[in-house]
């Protein structure tokens, strides 16, 4: 029997320090355009992010990607890996040109580098960020490095992406950019978006399925499935196709 399920994850716990950081019995994600990770700090949503990204192994338990499990041996975790890019809260940037922190991601993963190029100066248009192409990467403040980082993860092109507190250090027209290349992204690319917030009340995606973290564990589980999009601090944007 197939499994039409992206992640399945099944009995997955991950402890720091005896203590419990995520304790999952069981979560599916179904190939939803837009995934909502809702909880507050120390929910569990950054360490659940990075287990979906196959950068965090859980202690216990089982990760499945498409219907296959994970195993977690760099020869098998390379492909799967190459589907997905993880945005961090706090991302980094090397040192030199903000164009080249931009193309350098993609350019790993095998895209030319004229075609890199080309469209890293289009994505930094797109967030505003025209002026800064050839400034050095040091220079930015957070708001635009987290713009910068967004445009390196987008030009990866992954079949998943996944942000984690992507609005955080934004400010309203920083904020009204990205969820605007964001909505472009799920209107032309067929992958899908997880992303995670500490409200709900935030940004958000017309749409988008809701799962809600408390303790590391998830909260009115079977509420999480089909919430109804409750109004956003401004009008949300479509997510779906």
């Amino acid at each position: 029997m197939m499994d039409d399920n992206i992640y399945k994850l099944d009995r997955v716990k991950r402890l720091a320090c005896n203590r419990v950081l995520l304790d999952i019995i069981g979560l599916e994600i179904a190939p939803d355009r837009v995934v909502r990770i809702i909880g507050d700090n120390g929910s569990g949503k950054t360490t659940l992010l990075k287990i979906l990204a196959l950068l965090d192994r859980p202690d216990t338990g089982h990760v499945y990607v498409s219907g296959t499990l994970v195993e977690w041996k760099w020869s098998k975790l390379r492909p799967l890996r190459n589907k997905i890019t993880l945005l961090e809260q706090f991302p980094f940037c090397f040192k030199g040109k903000v164009i080249d922190n931009v193309s350098l991601g993609a350019r790993i993963r095998g895209m030319p580098k004229k075609e890199a190029k080309r469209k890293a100066i289009s994505l930094l248009e797109e967030l505003g960020l025209h002026e800064k192409t050839n400034q050095d990467a040091g220079g930015l403040s957070g708001g635009e490095l987290k713009r910068v980082a967004l445009a390196r993860a987008l030009l990866c092109d992954p079949h998943i992406l996944i942000l984690d507190e992507p609005f955080s250090e934004l400010d309203e027209k920083s904020g009204a950019l990205v969820t605007g290349v964001l909505e472009r992204y799920l209107t032309t690319k067929k992958g899908i978006f997880i992303y995670s917030t500490h409200s709900e009340n935030s940004y958000g995606f017309t749409g988008e399925r809701r799962i809600f973290l408390s303790g590391g564990r998830l909260v009115n589980k079977n509420e999480s499935i089909c919430l109804p999009v409750k109004p956003a601090s401004r009008p949300m944007v479509p997510g779906g196709t």
